[in-house]
């Protein structure tokens, strides 16, 4: 997702060790909404293949996945790709890092991309040059992980 809302990050305190105020502004211009709207298409599209498959549940059964590569398969719009593993402590790690888009670039390197991920490291250029739309996952997920 190529999101153009911009949110806020402001310093609260001197403290170093203290986090700063983040404001995401998600959903605040017609864009995000769209983009947003297609993110929600390709999950109801997963939710309903886990359905068809018996794997209704709340953790997404990787087996049938490429868990290495995170791949989960095509939609209309995108390859779909789900960086994600059921453990509070190993989610804190993961993220949509520059090795990973390269990988995934490399794989499919002229169709668009959608990437699932806790986090993104990556610049809204650098995603838009490789073809790959981010969403994050939500916070609620690390809840549910624990």
């Amino acid at each position: 997702m190529y999101s153009d809302a911009r949110g806020t990050c402001k310093i609260i305190s001197a403290d170093p060790r203290r986090k700063p105020a983040l404001r995401f502004n998600y959903l605040s211009t017609e864009q995000d909404r769209r983009e947003w709207v297609e993110a929600i298409r390709v999950t109801r599209a997963i939710l309903d293949r886990m359905e068809a498959d018996g794997t209704d549940g709340v953790w997404l059964d990787l087996s049938g996945l490429e868990a290495q590569s995170y791949y989960v398969g095509s939609s209309k719009t995108f390859e779909v790709f789900l960086i994600y593993e059921p453990d509070k402590e190993r989610l804190k790690e993961l993220a949509l890092n520059a090795a990973l888009a390269d990988q995934f670039h490399a794989r499919f390197p002229n169709k668009r991309k959608l990437v699932y991920a806790p986090c993104c490291y990556l610049e809204d250029w650098r995603l838009g040059d490789l073809g790959i739309s981010f969403a994050q996952l939500p916070f609620e997920i690390y809840r549910l992980a624990a």
